[in-house]
């Protein structure tokens, strides 16, 4: 699927609180909904100026869901970047939001990052290797 259109498509799931799925196997739903209606294995992600902390370290293909909490005082998103995984994210959160990305990753090396603002530089990037 096209760049374009997974865009379009996302921000018609975020507009609307539902879970589409777009190509690279990944899900995701907007702050406020029911968790996702999916298996895959929970990962927990607390974003605070300017860190982001996962509840797991040690990850093996599969799909997880990652359930992004916002417990800053900012603003802040998740990014994902790797291996059949192209710039998937959450919306923007604010101070305590929720929302939930579900994602499959391969083999490979991951980036995760909010992109909010200046948070990235500031420290709010995280890798983790799937093997």
């Amino acid at each position: 699927m096209r760049s374009r259109t997974r865009g379009a498509l996302a921000a018609i799931a975020l507009a609307s609180g539902t879970i589409v799925t777009l190509a690279g196997c990944s899900v995701f739903n907007a702050p406020g909904s029911a968790s996702p209606t999916v298996s895959g294995t929970p990962v927990r992600v607390t974003e605070i100026e300017y860190s982001i902390t996962l509840s797991e370290r040690t990850f093996t293909p599969g799909t997880y869901i990652f359930t992004v909490t916002n417990d800053g005082g900012g603003s802040h998103n998740l990014f994902i970047n790797g291996p059949g995984v192209d710039n998937v994210s959450t919306p923007t959160l604010a101070p305590s939001q929720t929302a939930w990305l579900v994602v499959t990753l391969e083999e490979g090396t991951y980036e995760l990052w909010s992109h909010y603002a200046d948070d990235k530089p500031a420290g709010m990037d995280v890798w983790i290797t799937v093997s």
